[in-house]
């Protein structure tokens, strides 16, 4: 079944009650969802690393946290950015194409846990803190979106040489409607596909006119 179908069969069967259920657990807010989504993937991968449970037991229930955060992160973000604008379809993609990466990654542990050759807890450490990056991008691009026509500001660090990328150095101290910066698919995150960096070292984030950083 490709991750696609997975993301939707996974979609249908998270009933309003659960997910009410999660988004109540999730108050405050992002930061909560943040936390609680780290020390879960961190979990997974040390149980997996040091245990006995099948890759696809693993994989399986990566992709029910995975699905359950990014919906989350991506519907708290649309409320903090105002509720202006929501795509279902990107979020939706999204956490297939997140689907894909954890499927390597289980293949990679699991070739790691054969070789008994690792530090678990630096394992998982590295890869929660990655995976965490990404959720935050499901956030940040749900915050633009529900700003609607609000002004924001490309701005941020470059990261180590050779960057900045010819992208991102092109945009920084641009500022363009939030709807814009959607459209053309430049909220700086990591995996972008539009920043010639992928977005995977810079440091680049959107500004709003009243000077407060408005992305993670």
């Amino acid at each position: 079944m490709s991750s696609l179908r997975r993301a939707e069969r996974y979609n249908l069967t998270l009933t309003f009650k659960s997910k009410l259920r999660l988004r109540l657990l999730a108050q405050p807010g992002y930061a909560k969802v943040r936390r609680d989504y780290k020390a879960a993937i961190y979990g997974l991968i040390w149980i997996f690393l040091t245990g006995s449970e099948t890759a696809e037991e693993v994989r399986r229930k990566m992709e029910g946290v995975i699905l359950a955060a990014f919906l989350l992160a991506y519907d708290i973000g649309l409320e903090d950015g105002g509720g202006a604008n929501k795509d279902a379809k990107w979020i939706k993609e999204r956490i297939a194409k997140e689907f894909v990466f954890v499927s390597a990654l289980v293949t990679e542990l699991y070739m790691l846990r054969q070789s008994k050759v690792f530090d678990a807890m630096v394992v998982a450490d590295t890869r929660s803190i990655g995976y965490t990056a990404s959720l935050d991008g499901a956030y940040n691009q749900g915050k633009v979106t529900g700003a609607g026509d609000e002004l924001l500001t490309f701005l941020g660090q470059d990261g180590d040489p050779p960057f900045p990328c010819p992208t991102c150095d092109f945009w920084w101290g641009k500022t363009r409607p939030a709807s814009f910066w959607i459209l053309n698919d430049l909220v700086p995150q990591p995996g972008s596909a539009t920043l010639e960096c992928g977005g995977w070292n810079c440091r680049h984030f959107l500004q709003d006119q009243n000077g407060n950083r408005f992305t993670v």
